[in-house]
């Protein structure tokens, strides 16, 4: 009864950001008008601001003609400047964290967190979640693992910022953030972990300790295919931890603040199937979002085939830099444009910048984003073709990474 509740509560908290998606998605012209200018107004005084003639900038053809479509090379002087201790560089906002992230050629991007961006993928998240509460009601009386992936990048460089996760950085508001932890199969701490082999080994222990797992989000399906295949080799060393409460790992030093309480009856339970019996270990699985598209064909249907019981969800397009787009139900046609998250353009194959209300159904675009984190028209090296409508919002399909000339 408590996780209903607390799933409850979010599901109420979420409300108001779902009427104002709702609301937005009938009117996106308008919506993306005041996003932009809330940007120019909030960050003029900033050196960004100041160098780009943003107290001129009374039209989007004036942003367009001050401020150039830029990659993340472009940006990294003004990001050095943020990494140095330097205030009012992109946004007026303090950044809380720079987030790693890959780029398209395996080089590490530093994208600026700030908490204007933190709500703007909240706005996003809090529709999707609502309607995937709906889509599955049995979900919010049990536990979610949302996936993480641990910080193995080590910087030379000193920051005045935190380089990597923080709570403040997460998709989940921060007002209900410590709530919701305690729903959450496994705990994010875990991304403060240096060894992918104890950052693996906990997350499972965590997971077979958490006997009412329902729904699962993770990125990418082949990353929980991969997992998934650990426990063979883990099998027997997990249920003795989860029998006793204690952790078997070498790095101790690295995992002194994890904890889980003995579990004898339930390692008595598991040690009555094999390591690949996943419907048995977690029966009441009833839904699993993951990425669906581009080259995920086969590790989605492998999952799939790995639990027949549970509704498999495509999810919509997220990067670290942005929050596009998402599902609603599991339609995978229905991936409306996360209209409130930030500000987009879309270049055509003719140069063209075009906008949210201007986008045409059957037709493909490269993205760029303007975010509350301080990035203006950034090309995100994302293509997407336009392939449904939810009310006045186009719906995107991801068809891949486009380069720039």
């Amino acid at each position: 009864m408590l996780k209903t509740a607390i799933n409850a509560l979010w599901y109420l908290g979420n409300i108001p950001n779902t009427y104002v998606f709702k609301k937005a998605a009938l009117h996106p012209e308008r919506t993306q008008s005041t996003k932009l200018f809330q940007y120019i107004k909030n960050n003029a005084y900033t050196q960004f601001g100041q160098q780009h003639n943003f107290e001129h900038i009374k039209t989007f053809s004036d942003y367009q003609k001050y401020v150039p479509i830029r990659g993340y090379n472009d940006f990294e002087p003004w990001i050095q400047k943020v990494i140095e201790g330097k205030t009012h560089i992109l946004t007026i906002e303090s950044v809380l964290c720079l987030m790693p992230t890959s780029g398209v050629t395996g080089d590490i991007k530093l994208i600026p967190y700030t908490q204007g961006l933190q709500k703007e993928f909240s706005l996003g998240v809090a529709p999707w979640i609502n309607n995937t509460f709906k889509l599955k009601p049995n979900i919010m009386g049990g536990s979610s693992y949302w996936s993480i992936a641990p910080s193995l990048i080590e910087f030379n460089q000193k920051s005045a910022v935190k380089i990597g996760y923080t709570e403040k950085s997460s998709y989940i508001s921060s007002k209900i953030h410590g709530l919701i932890n305690s729903v959450i199969a496994v705990p994010n701490s875990l991304i403060k972990l240096h060894s992918i082999d104890s950052f693996n080994y906990l997350t499972l222990l965590y997971l077979l300790a958490c006997k009412d797992l329902r729904f699962v989000s993770v990125w990418h399906p082949y990353y929980f295919s991969q997992l998934l295949k650990q426990l063979k080799s883990y099998w027997q060393l997990l249920l003795n931890d989860l029998a006793t409460g204690s952790i078997s790992l070498d790095e101790k030093h690295d995992i002194n603040e994890y904890k889980i309480e003995p579990m004898p009856k339930r390692s008595e339970l598991l040690a009555k199937f094999t390591a690949d019996q996943y419907t048995r270990i977690w029966p009441e699985l009833s839904l699993i979002s993951c990425w669906g598209e581009e080259n995920s064909v086969y590790a989605l249907q492998n999952i799939a085939n790995k639990f027949p019981q549970a509704v498999i969800q495509e999810k919509g397009l997220i990067a670290t830099e942005a929050f596009i787009s998402f599902p609603l139900g599991v339609n995978q046609n229905i991936k409306p444009i996360s209209i409130n998250s930030h500000f987009f353009e879309f270049i055509n194959d003719k140069g063209q910048s075009k906008l949210v209300h201007e986008l045409r159904l059957g037709e493909e675009y490269n993205l760029v984003v303007s975010t509350a984190g301080g990035l203006y028209r950034y090309f995100l090296q994302d293509r997407i073709k336009v392939v449904d409508f939810f009310l006045n919002l186009p719906c995107l399909k991801f068809i891949g990474k486009p380069s720039i000339d």
